[in-house]
């Protein structure tokens, strides 16, 4: 028991295995993003829709901690895509 207790605590402080950020947008002029690039706008979101304040992200941080990618889940719970980007200082995130 103990040494599979070390063993589950070696692999979850592993940099490799770095705990997902869960955030929520500052205000609803946040943008999701196609790649780590401001103007590069997901072709789901590039119609001018916004992001209401109860959606969620759940990622990690990729392009010097500027970015996060990951998935953007609706209000319902539900993902509603995956693998897009968005700027870490428009969103409020924690572990």
């Amino acid at each position: 028991m103990r040494i599979a207790m070390i063993l589950i605590a070696a692999t979850l402080l592993s940099p490799g295995m770095a705990l997902a950020l869960q955030c929520t947008p500052n205000d609803d002029a946040a943008r999701i993003l196609a790649s780590p690039d401001p103007d590069d706008i997901h072709p789901d979101w590039s119609d001018g829709s916004t992001v209401g304040m109860s959606w969620t992200f759940e990622g990690k941080e990729v392009g010097g901690g500027n970015y996060l990618k990951g998935k953007l889940i609706s209000p319902r719970g539900g993902v509603a895509s995956r693998g897009v980007y968005i700027i870490a200082n428009e969103w409020d995130c924690s572990n």
